[in-house]
């Protein structure tokens, strides 16, 4: 029997198998074995979002005893994960701090004052984006501005908007290739702010809030806490932005310190009312009517006492580049498209796709028919979908996917 093969390889751009120039009205017979066709994955959209404040350029001990900063050894682990996954995943980025100054600004003060992602860091995001090498080499503690300040609101806004003209202009662009999912990867190793060092507890809930929206909007946030001896944040503050940016009802950070209970709504609104920043957000949103002990927060929290599944925090062990590499890695390996669709004029027979072989790296994957839960299946006659433990493994060690059809199961898409 003739066999088709449609290919997809991650490990570099995807190729077309199968004879040169052959026609979708060729399919059936031998004549199916000149055809050429391909499955290509959805590619994901994520926006690398690096906190550029002055912490991170401060000199810390590393693992060999030494002294370095945090910032050298997150560039180098960064830039290695990007440059495996530019095939699969297309990457934008952008460090976020301030020109320095503690005066309390309003949002239409922010652009003017570089309060949010530094203009001269933003790369937008394309495939193949070697841009991003060339401008995150380039920054550093020297620049004719301070980065003292941490406004991972602001800049998780402007970081959305850039991720929703990508996946604007990638629909637009159209070539067969589909949209994936829209992934923040939010990097600090400090408390945050409204560009003005003030209460941690208010733009910690802040941006609890924010990634909550953005989600709510069809934007994934994932968080890497980098360990500091120099700067802190509340590992409750970091797993409440995690479990927002899954989905997941977060814990309120503490309000008195790491380690302490959990704010209550009231006791936010309470501490945060007189803050600018956070008081602009607060008037934007539902809850303008609230007053005095009516008062809430602008993030949603579950309950004190509730027993929450809390989402995946990455947090490395240290700054050594292999656990920051490690710690990336596995953190993007989340983005990656379990989902592919068949190129061009050609639909696969969903009663008989079981006559399929699908292979990640040479290892057969299981035909599960639309109600299995690890190997393949057709959701529809030209989507391909991985579950379970194929999906898992595509994203965790997968570089080689490739699709192998009976010329029979294969015909033209109606007209």
């Amino acid at each position: 029997m003739s066999q088709a093969s449609l290919s997809g390889s991650q490990a570099s751009s995807p190729g077309l198998l199968g004879g040169a120039g052959a026609s979708d009205a060729m399919v059936g017979g031998d004549a199916c074995q000149h055809l050429t066709v391909q499955f290509l994955p959805r590619i994901p959209l994520v926006f690398v979002l690096v906190d550029s404040s002055g912490s991170m350029f401060d000199k810390t001990q590393g693992t060999d005893g030494g002294m370095t900063d945090e910032w050298t050894p997150l560039r180098t682990a960064t830039l290695s994960v990007i440059a495996n996954l530019e095939s699969q995943v297309d990457f934008g980025f952008g460090a976020y701090g301030s020109n320095g100054s503690t005066t309390l600004y309003t949002p239409a003060d922010y652009a003017a004052h570089l309060c949010g992602i530094l203009p001269d860091t933003y790369v937008p995001i394309q495939p193949n984006n070697s841009a991003i090498a060339t401008t995150y080499a380039g920054i550093a503690d020297t620049q004719p501005y301070s980065k003292t300040n941490t406004p991972a609101e602001i800049a998780l806004g402007q970081a959305a908007n850039y991720l929703v003209q990508a996946a604007t202009a990638q629909a637009d662009a159209g070539g067969g290739t589909l949209p994936g999912g829209k992934y923040i990867l939010l990097v600090t190793d400090g408390e945050t702010d409204f560009c003005d060092d003030g209460n941690a507890l208010c733009p910690a809930d802040a941006v609890t809030a924010e990634i909550q929206s953005l989600y709510a909007q069809g934007i994934q946030t994932l968080v890497l806490g980098l360990p500091s001896d120099i700067s802190t944040i509340s590992p409750e503050a970091l797993q409440a932005f995690a479990n927002a940016g899954a989905g997941v009802a977060p814990v309120a950070p503490p309000a008195n310190g790491a380690g302490g209970p959990p704010a209550l709504p009231l006791t936010i609104y309470q501490q945060c009312d007189g803050v600018l920043g956070w008081a602009n957000l607060y008037a934007k949103g539902p809850n303008t009517a609230d007053t005095g002990n009516n008062g809430t927060s602008l993030a949603t929290y579950a309950s004190a006492d509730a027993s929450v599944m809390n989402a995946t925090l990455f947090s490395p062990n240290s700054l050594n580049v292999t656990d920051l590499t490690n710690e990336i890695t596995t953190a993007l390996a989340t983005v990656k498209s379990c989902s592919f669709d068949l190129q061009g004029s050609i639909q696969v027979d969903v009663s008989d796709a079981g006559e399929g072989r699908v292979t990640i790296d040479g290892t057969n994957i299981p035909y599960v028919g639309d109600s299995g839960t690890d190997g393949w299946m057709m959701s529809s006659a030209t989507e391909l979908d991985l579950v379970g433990a194929a999906c898992a493994t595509w994203r965790s060690t997968g570089k080689n996917i490739s699709f192998d059809f009976p010329c029979d199961v294969l015909s033209p898409l109606p007209r």
